[in-house]
């Protein structure tokens, strides 16, 4: 009776009330008091009589369809008398010989309840609420709506979803819902379809501080939304634990977004979470899952379709793995690539893992979509298409940071694909193929950008490229283009051929270098086929160096143009010293305001022009060179671009001057437009149309306009 003294006195008459009307008719509560108006439900425990035996009653007769569960309801069965009053805190067996729908008609309360019997539905309508203090469980897989509002003593509701469980009720349950599976069945939905507005209220009302609210207890258990068209939120305050080494496992037909943390307990004599595992399956084109918390579990699987929207993930497996068991897999159904199946798009927060050696994999057309997300496992692997076809896709300032890329694991089908996109990032030491010989594999390149996690110290991202194995892998260039990227305070060794990625006649996006201070892009393969430009930007602060080193002959393709951004320099050397040897290099157009170094074996056959995205400068060459095309001027009243030769003797009679005269002014001074600078001297004359020409010294040379001369015959 202590805690009626908690209620007030209308809940405490309320419930007084209830309890003089069962005690009357001799039904004496065994556990539990309902006083329900709507408004609140108040179960008081402690108010048991040694009158009432425990035991099991069985809905009666078996025929009957319909009918109403209430302490008034006859159509119970105790064992021992047909026909028998329902009292509160009994077993409750229903068989389900036939679809069975039964009324809930005032607050219940049960031990455990059980359905059995066959596959047929079972509907647990009207007001309620219901309780009870055991375990639901449906032992022959037929269907159970739970219709009714549910409520609980504080302790929680405990489902054994032997069977598929609808929770379809705005429910007032507190104590959390706990989730197992005790049948060897392999599938057994909770759906959490809720009363038709979209909440999670079918899990009972939302803590009001964070607080575990969903135990996965075992078994195969899915949490499931039955609806294509509902999108239905988990509430950030619902923490979710897996128990040691389980499985939980999603399945939605509609959206299901989890805004609460997912945790697992550690496994025993371990301080992590060791073969726990969130499973996420497709039984439903339509489905998604999507994650939003700060979540600690053991590995991630996904065969359908899930999204990573925010927050962390953290993965800690108990081996390195492969396949299925590896910390983040990604399996899709054997056919081509579709997004329901075996796809993870990771939008935002992170996924990580920072166990030495450990492995994340796609196979069976999986995919791993990182667009505007950050994927970590920076001291393992990535086995894209392990035994089996498998991609990546890196883009919308998405970034994977991982020790070691393996491309392809695979002979089958079109191999392993990386799809790098605008605005992504793959940050790696090493992109390899497996050791064994045929195996395919695509980089594209299309705007995403590959870093050096490590500088490797000389040695080339791409690994062995002289290997028989790459003889199936691809690097090509498609619009977007490719990026290699010096900002991560590495210099990037590129030792394979980057090939155009569009049809015939078309032009690709090129190669562009983002060169940091004092570090480098370093080309070390030739036979390169991108047909756009290769441009070099610098990033981020000081004065140092910032370098595209071409240290084999030909490492571009000769129909490129070098556009050469401010403080970045070019060169072709076989070791970038002094000592080293100058390599052959064909290009079509030098553009830029920077400077070419090494350069001794360079042609350039169309041309060069001292500007870099519409600034005009001073272009560099450090040696002389065979340069041929059209020298294009470009500048305003206050001068113009200029080339600066380094080395006495450069012949320039090659280069016919294009000149863009819509900002230069006809009247400024003499010595305004220098065009050339040589300060040990050049040789030959520019071909330049009237009515500008060029004035020369021993070592500059000056666009001046000169009017032409005006007749007048009277």
């Amino acid at each position: 009776m202590g805690d009626l003294l908690k209620l007030s006195t209308f809940q405490r008459h309320v419930a007084l009330e209830q309890f003089d009307i069962h005690r009357k008719e001799g039904n004496n509560m065994k556990s539990v008091l309902f006083a329900n108006h709507g408004l609140f439900t108040a179960i008081i425990a402690g108010m048991t009589s040694a009158a009432v035996t425990a035991g099991t009653y069985t809905w009666y007769p078996e025929t009957k369809a319909t009918g109403k569960w209430s302490s008034t309801d006859a159509n119970w069965n105790d064992g021992n008398t047909a026909g028998t009053h329902w009292v509160n805190g009994n077993d409750a067996s229903i068989t389900m010989g036939r679809q069975r729908t039964i009324t809930v008609s005032e607050a219940v309360s049960a031990a455990n309840i059980t359905m059995s019997g066959g596959y047929q539905a079972l509907y647990l309508e009207g007001s309620g609420p219901l309780s009870w203090t055991g375990w639901i469980k449906q032992s022959s897989g037929g269907n159970v709506y739970l219709k009714c509002p549910l409520a609980d003593n504080g302790n929680g509701l405990r489902f054994d979803a032997t069977g598929p469980i609808y929770i379809q009720g705005s429910n007032r349950h507190t104590g959390g819902n706990y989730i197992k599976s005790s049948s060897a069945r392999d599938f057994r939905p909770l759906f959490i379809d809720g009363p038709g507005d979209d909440s999670d209220l079918a899990l009972g009302s939302v803590p009001g501080t964070v607080a575990t609210n969903i135990f996965i207890e075992g078994g195969y258990v899915y949490l499931s939304v039955n609806t294509p068209s509902r999108d239905i939120s988990v509430d950030s305050k619902r923490m979710i634990l897996i128990r040691s080494a389980k499985t939980f496992y999603i399945c939605p037909r509609g959206i299901l977004r989890i805004h609460g943390n997912i945790r697992a307990e550690n496994k025993s004599g371990s301080p992590y979470p060791l073969d726990s595992c969130v499973f996420v399956r497709t039984n439903y084109t339509s489905g998604c899952t999507m994650l939003y918390g700060t979540n600690y579990f053991g590995k991630l699987r996904v065969v359908g379709k899930m999204e990573i929207a925010d927050g962390k993930t953290t993965l800690i497996t108990a081996g390195a793995g492969t396949s299925s068991s590896a910390a983040l897999s990604m399996t899709g159904n054997g056919a081509p690539y579709r997004d329901e199946h075996g796809y993870l798009k990771v939008s935002g927060g992170e996924v990580v893992n920072n166990q030495d050696s450990y492995r994340f994999t796609t196979d069976s057309y999986g995919h791993l979509d990182v667009a505007g997300g950050h994927v970590n496992v920076w001291q393992g692997e990535i086995l894209n298409a392990y035994d089996s076809p498998g991609k990546m896709t890196v883009r919308d300032g998405g970034l994977v940071e991982c020790r070691d890329f393996r491309l392809s694991q695979t002979a089958t089908g079109n191999g392993g694909e990386l799809i790098l996109g605008t605005g992504g990032t793959l940050r790696v030491r090493q992109i390899g193929l497996d050791f064994t010989e045929h195996r395919k594999g695509v980089v594209h390149f299309d705007g995403g950008a590959i870093q050096s996690s490590a500088g490797n110290s000389g040695v080339s991202v791409t690994k062995d490229p002289g290997n028989a194995n790459w003889a199936g892998c691809d690097f090509v260039v498609e619009a977007g283009g490719a990026v290699l990227d010096t900002s991560y305070s590495h210099s990037v060794w590129f030792g394979r051929p980057l090939l155009t990625g569009v049809a015939a006649g078309q032009t690709d996006g090129g190669l562009k270098c983002i060169l940091r201070n004092n570090l480098s892009v370093v080309l070390t393969c030739a036979g390169s086929t991108y047909t756009g430009p290769t441009r070099l930007e610098a990033s981020g602060a000081g004065t140092g160096t910032r370098t595209l080193e071409c240290r084999v002959a030909n490492a571009l393709p000769a129909t490129t143009t070098l556009q050469i951004g401010p403080g970045t320099r070019v060169g072709f050397n076989d070791d970038f010293t002094a000592s080293g040897n100058d390599l052959a290099q064909t290009v079509a157009r030098v553009e830029g305001v920077g400077s070419v170094m090494h350069n001794s074996l360079l042609t350039v056959t169309d041309g060069v022009s001292p500007v870099f995205d519409g600034a005009f400068g001073t272009l560099s060459f450090e040696n002389r060179c065979n340069l041929s095309g059209e020298y294009r001027v470009a500048g305003d009243a206050s001068g113009c671009g200029r080339i600066k030769f380094n080395s006495a003797g450069q012949d320039i009679s090659g280069l016919t001057l294009a000149v863009d005269t819509s900002k230069l002014d006809k009247a400024v001074p003499r010595g305004t437009y220098q065009i050339l600078e040589a300060p040990n001297g050049f040789t030959g004359h520019f071909k330049v149309a009237e009515p500008w020409g060029v004035r020369y010294t021993d070592t500059a040379a000056f666009l001046e306009y000169r009017s032409p001369l005006v007749l007048i015959v009277r």
